[in-house]
């Protein structure tokens, strides 16, 4: 009971320290979903061509307000408070304008060219800032400072649109995303839809006869499961995910001039001495998940069959020969544990370290890096770690094959130094 009393009370703690709309006043298309609590809403009927009309739309469309093929409303969500802690991400996405553009945007507008004969555009409520008669002028807020596959960070809390500045949309954490779009079949007749010169201008803008734009929808993302399969990987202090095993492996390394050495901070579970270290593990022996591992740049441990994607490697450490004391216990990674250790990995080069992938966030772990740099994982902070294994000096053996963890074998060939990736 007491436990569940702690649970109640974190996610009460967690709610109230939720994170908030950036400062500022501005506007987001108004999804099937309403608006943000506190926030105002408007809308704006287009009268589009009558004759041959086509305006079409994409399947689902999550808008507000109506779709026909000769007219639609659009209904907009209007944050007119500047209340907010933070200012907008670093990104590439718009939003509409509403008094002044926050900190980082750049201002934009698109035209439209509305019916001419026996124009029928209404408006009402609170609107972005612009042009309503029988022509309209929406004015937005623009950014291209950012990659759309590293994930900026917003309230996840309602499902919300952005407008894409690019073909795909910003990614935002713990949301999934989904590219919509609608084409207003604009005046045939002398048409003069226009937008703002650049590239950095909602996508993809003024098209021929029109205007299109993709809408980029946001709705909470499933929590991600570790992904199928079994591996492990390096034991923080913190243990292990649910339902994981554990294990350990001592190596005794060199007795004389003993040096092993290791960052500060180091997370890794075990202990750590000049001549000997405890190195555990946190083992998956279930098949489950219903995901594959993403494309990017780091190693896990093998066990029984690396996954989709990835290369199988390993190290070989000669630890100590003299009264050699190594021991190991519990589940271990594929290998050799004798007097001396041989470590399988699974490896993949497939991506770039700095766009993030998605793993479970609930749990704090560790990966091994490919390179001198983490792989970004969406929702972790990552700290890149080390341990030095000084091993047997005399008529050494060290060696690694295939693909293995960075840096592995060391210049001197009788020593081990791995770059261990702890995510928090």
């Amino acid at each position: 009971m007491a436990a569940c009393i702690f649970f109640l009370l974190m996610l009460m703690v967690c709610h109230s320290y939720g994170q908030t709309w950036p400062s500022g006043t501005y506007g987001l298309p108004k999804p099937l979903t309403g608006c943000p609590s506190g926030w105002t809403d408007g809308r704006r009927k287009h009268d589009t061509e009558d004759r041959n009309p086509n305006n079409n739309w994409s399947n689902p469309l999550n808008l507000a307000g109506y779709q026909q093929s000769s007219s639609m409303e659009h209904e907009f969500c209007i944050k007119t408070s500047t209340s907010g802690s933070s200012g907008w991400p670093a990104g590439e996405y718009c939003i509409y304008k509403y008094g002044s553009c926050p900190s980082g945007f750049q201002e934009k507008f698109v035209y439209w060219d509305d019916e001419d004969s026996g124009n029928a555009n209404t408006r009402s409520g609170t609107l972005p800032n612009g042009v309503y008669d029988n022509n309209t002028r929406y004015k937005f807020c623009c950014r291209n400072d950012g990659d759309t596959s590293q994930a900026i960070s917003l309230p996840t809390g309602n499902n919300f649109y952005l407008f894409a500045t690019k073909a795909t949309c910003q990614q935002v954490n713990g949301m999934a995303v989904t590219l919509e779009y609608f084409y207003w079949d604009n005046e045939d007749s002398n048409n003069g839809d226009d937008e703002s010169s650049g590239t950095n201008t909602p996508y993809p803008g003024v098209v021929l006869g029109g205007i299109k734009l993709n809408f980029c929808y946001y709705q909470p993302a499933s929590a991600p499961t570790w992904p199928s399969g079994t591996y492990g990987l390096p034991k923080p202090r913190t243990g292990c995910p649910a339902g994981w095993v554990d294990g350990r492996r001592k190596h005794d390394t060199e007795d004389t001039n003993p040096n092993n050495n290791w960052s500060d901070p180091l997370h890794l579970a075990g202990y750590q001495q000049s001549s000997s270290m405890e190195h555990e593990f946190c083992m998956k022996t279930s098949t489950s998940g219903s995901t594959n591992w993403p494309a990017g740049d780091y190693c896990i441990y093998k066990k029984l069959a690396c996954p989709s994607g990835f290369q199988e490697g390993y190290i070989y450490w000669d630890d100590e020969d003299s009264g050699n004391a190594n021991t190991q216990s519990g589940t271990l990674p594929d290998g050799d544990y004798d007097n001396n250790t041989k470590y399988k990995f699974c490896c993949r080069d497939d991506g770039v370290v700095s766009q993030a992938i998605t793993l479970p966030t609930t749990d704090n772990f560790y990966l091994f890096a490919v390179g001198d740099t983490c792989q970004q994982v969406a929702g972790k902070t990552v700290v890149s770690e080390w341990f030095y294994w000084d091993n047997e000096d005399s008529s050494n053996a060290d060696s690694q094959y295939g693909a293995h963890p960075y840096l592995g074998v060391t210049a001197s060939g009788q020593n081990i130094k791995l770059t261990f990736c702890y995510y928090n």
